[in-house]
């Protein structure tokens, strides 16, 4: 089996850095690396297991995404999770986008082709 690459997308890393940002704000700096970790911890999880997490329904620029899948990763009481897309030709898994799970959506409407 070949290795699979990943990639994360510009949104993915603003959401990152916002996600950082928001937490380091609050004094929360042990936190904010420690959800940096556990994030980065499960996108090498879906590298190596690209059919890990849920099945999750994207249409990006009115082109549907095949093998576009959903994780959370719980912290503390609350949590944070994540779409990524396996692109299976190009041997690649792209995180698209991350949030908290108190955010209502994801930024699905800054995401396109132009920024995985």
């Amino acid at each position: 089996m070949s290795q699979v690459t990943l990639v994360i997308s510009r949104l993915a890393q603003a959401d990152l850095a916002r996600i950082y940002e928001f937490l380091s704000d609050l004094g929360a700096t042990r936190q904010a690396v420690t959800v940096m970790q556990l994030l980065k911890d499960s996108f090498v999880i879906v590298q190596n297991k690209p059919n890990h997490g849920k099945a999750y329904q994207l249409s990006i620029d009115g082109e549907t995404l095949d093998h576009v899948r959903e994780v959370m990763v719980s912290y503390g009481k609350g949590g944070y999770s994540y779409l990524f897309w396996h692109d299976e030709p190009n041997a690649q898994v792209l995180i698209l986008t991350v949030k908290h799970f108190r955010e209502n959506a994801y930024r699905l409407d800054l995401l396109n082709f132009d920024s995985v």
